[in-house]
């Protein structure tokens, strides 16, 4: 019996484990509804676990991390907890064919203007938030991504998706109406030298929004994509986007196209950082505004730089920008500035300002001048048990 238990722990794959805690203060413009009309003050505990194991064909990556906020702590308001969870599953049966299965979930309150969000609304331009203080919210991303080389030069991608984001309940619907969204991406790279790749790619997706529209996108493009360097690569994309927006009660709109474009420039950025990271994007094409559940036309940049300035000492400068092209001409602009000290391995010192200017002028949506600023302290604890 002792024989089989030792074979049995000596055959089972390593576990890496990971579990940090994050202490930060913040100081951030006042919402709707709160009583400070200069600045609001919070302190906030995020803890995160997180755990990676399995062989060389099948890889599972667990993750939690929960954000415990107290908002405004002389006026003793209510405390703030946001549930975060990931589930990740990689399986390669042979070395032309990849899976992999993942799942984000938030739950909980949060502050969802433009400079604090859950990781599930990461991708939502910051004028298409709505400006509330506090929200009841819900959020869920689950994916399948194939990825398949069917030769020496040709590669196709498929990602299924459905997406959840909103208010987890009526009342808080009626400040971010709760979207459902199936989504289906595909894409085909042939590679036509040692550096470059020629594709094609497509995507076609249907938010079902609470507060009654229905939008249908569809989109294609030609892509061209060059490694520069071991570091950096270009990619370019150009097509076109149809659109639809469907609201009960009314005669549906008819179907609209526009043209989609990418421009993007990537240095590093990838899971080990490097003296110098850079981003460069630009892209345009269809999105689905979270607020009124229509489907809009809409040009959005991105530019970012990320370096160590000497010793234990990183810094990131980021910028972004975003205009609809409905005619209401809503758009942000957002800056960020971040200084990160190392103070020994397991200890990180963070400061940071941030700030975004919004034209929206649409009800509940968040607009006029925001800034924040953060300090925080992180010790991370990692290995192999």
């Amino acid at each position: 019996m002792h024989a089989l238990l030792l074979a049995l722990t000596l055959a089972a794959p390593p576990v890496t484990w990971q579990a940090a805690v994050t202490t930060e203060a913040v100081e951030r413009t006042p919402e709707p509804g709160e009583a400070s009309t200069v600045a609001t003050s919070e302190l906030a505990l995020a803890p995160r676990v997180g755990a990676l194991f399995g062989s060389g064909e099948a890889m599972f990556a667990l993750g939690y991390a929960p954000r415990l906020t107290l908002v405004d702590p002389q006026g003793l308001r209510q405390l703030e907890v946001l549930h975060q969870a990931t589930v990740d599953a990689t399986f390669r049966p042979d070395r032309t064919w990849q899976l992999v299965l993942g799942e984000l979930y938030a739950r909980g309150n949060t502050n969802l203007t433009p400079l604090q969000r859950p990781a599930t609304a990461a991708a939502v331009p910051a004028d298409q938030l709505p400006g509330v203080s506090s929200l009841d919210y819900m959020g869920s991303t689950t994916r399948a991504d194939l990825k398949g080389q069917l030769s020496r030069r040709l590669e196709l991608v498929i990602t299924p998706s459905f997406s959840i984001s909103g208010g987890a309940t009526p009342s808080a619907r009626l400040e971010l109406p709760l979207e459902r969204t199936p989504r289906l991406d595909t894409s085909m790279s042939w590679k036509i030298a040692g550096a470059q790749s020629l594709g094609v790619a497509a995507a076609a997706w249907h938010t079902d929004t609470s507060s009654g529209p229905t939008a249908d996108v569809v989109e294609a493009s030609g892509t061209w994509r060059r490694q520069l360097d071991e570091r950096s690569k270009l990619s370019l994309a150009a097509g076109a986007g149809a659109y639809h927006t469907s609201e009960p009660g009314s005669a549906n709109l008819p179907w609209l196209a526009g043209p989609l474009g990418l421009f993007e420039y990537r240095r590093g950025l990838g899971e080990r950082a490097e003296n110098l990271e850079a981003l460069a994007q630009v892209s345009l094409g269809p999105a689905v505004d979270p607020l009124t559940g229509t489907a809009v036309e809409r040009v959005d940049g991105i530019g970012g730089v990320e370096f160590t300035a000497m010793q234990n000492l990183r810094l990131a400068e980021r910028a972004s920008s975003g205009v609809t092209l409905d005619g209401t001409q809503e758009g942000y602009a957002q800056l960020e500035s971040t200084a990160t000290w190392t103070i020994s391995k397991p200890v990180r010192l963070a400061a940071s300002a941030r700030g975004a200017y919004l034209t929206s002028e649409a009800p509940g949506q968040a607009s006029g001048l925001q800034w924040l600023a953060s300090v925080s302290v992180t010790v991370v604890e990692a290995g192999v048990p």
